[in-house]
């Protein structure tokens, strides 16, 4: 999977978001080999117990990197990717909060980023401004993920 190739260099993982896609992210991610702390952020306890389940029951991956939180502020202050697992309707909100809380080298977010126009516009300046990377996973026609 493409994340495999972006976080085999990190140190400090942040997963924003442990619901349907991020429990997904998870799994992949404890798959890795490597020394690095992958820290999941949900305010929802019952999406954090999900992912745990999920983790244990169809992962074959190390669980003891991985650290649960119920907010931002709680993360490490360096992080070398985050990965904004949360509905565009609240993306931007969340990203807003991350970067004032916590420097991150590189973000990676789900297709579709936003729902308004200067919500992108927005962000994009803030990244610039914090000097963040930016990547995207988009699905192609024939249901592949790709990182553009």
């Amino acid at each position: 999977m493409i994340l495999h190739l972006l976080v085999i260099m990190t140190n400090t993982i942040a997963l924003i978001g442990a619901g349907g896609i991020g429990s997904r992210h998870l799994q992949s991610l404890s798959l890795l080999d490597g020394d690095y702390l992958i820290q999941v952020v949900d305010p929802s306890s019952e999406s954090i117990v999900r992912a745990k389940e999920l983790l244990s029951n169809e992962s074959d991956g190390r669980i003891d990197n991985i650290k649960y939180y119920s907010d931002i502020e709680s993360l490490d202050c360096n992080i070398d990717v985050a990965i904004i697992a949360v509905t565009s309707a609240i993306r931007r909100k969340v990203t807003e909060d991350l970067l004032s809380k916590i420097d991150v080298a590189n973000i990676i977010f789900e297709k579709v980023l936003f729902n308004k126009i200067e919500d992108y516009f927005f962000i994009q300046n803030l990244l610039q401004k914090k000097e963040c990377h930016l990547g995207l996973i988009v699905h192609d026609v024939l249901g592949n993920f790709i990182m553009i």
